[in-house]
């Protein structure tokens, strides 16, 4: 699988019926191209195929796919402004 194709996703766990985070966790590890990049109570960092990620938590019930976005901060500098032109 080429690089480009990797993204990132959340995973939320949107139904107590969905298995627990930690099982979650499990059943991705052992699905071809898709590596949990982090993991709390009731939500997952996924890294992989898209289609992939989508395919697995269908299989699994109770969960739903998000998209992953960085957000820069804006830079909170204070700027000199500049003179007016003559």
């Amino acid at each position: 699988m080429e690089h480009g194709s990797q993204m990132r996703k959340i995973l939320r766990r949107v139904d107590e019926q969905g298995p627990p985070a930690r099982e979650a966790a499990r059943r991705l590890h052992d699905e071809e191209g898709i590596t949990v990049l982090d993991e709390k109570p009731s939500t997952l960092l996924v890294e992989g195929d898209p289609d992939a990620i989508e395919a697995a938590v269908e299989t699994m019930g109770g969960w739903s796919v998000y998209s992953f976005a960085k957000i820069k901060k804006p830079d909170a500098r204070p700027r000199v402004a500049r003179a007016p032109r003559k």
